[in-house]
């Protein structure tokens, strides 16, 4: 996860965890990693109200501009499968996203776990405008 935020292994992160529901279903189970010196006043936000990317834009003063991300199909991990009320071996898809301001700096490393049963994938080619 250090690599991810680009950060010397003796830093600090903030390590957030939210569980999303759905119909009071859980569907995903989000871990997002801010470094902490960036995002230490996200630790007085509710983010049960909020979100983390509003919070870090309307406190902060931080606009995400673009994100690098990965998904994949793998087996999840016993404590993660409880949480979204699935039992092993069972398969989920693995989202892990590093999101960048417009400087280039990382805010944020997120590696979160969809219910492959509740969720379908989307892909629509880039196009450039022209």
């Amino acid at each position: 996860m250090v690599s991810h935020l680009h950060i010397e292994k003796c830093e600090k992160t903030v390590r957030i965890r939210r569980l999303r529901l759905c119909n009071d279903i859980p569907v995903a189970l989000d871990t997002a990693y801010p470094p902490y010196p960036l995002c230490e006043p996200l630790l007085d936000i509710d983010l049960e109200k909020q979100s983390l990317y509003r919070s870090l834009e309307m406190q902060l003063h931080i606009r995400p501009a673009y994100a690098k991300q990965t998904i994949r199909a793998t087996l999840g991990k016993d404590n993660d499968l409880s949480l979204l009320g699935l039992r092993a071996p069972a398969a989920v898809l693995r989202l892990q996203r590093q999101t960048y301001d417009s400087q280039g700096q990382v805010i944020e490393f997120l590696d979160a776990v969809y219910r492959r049963d509740m969720h379908d994938l989307h892909l629509f080619p880039y196009r450039a405008a022209g």
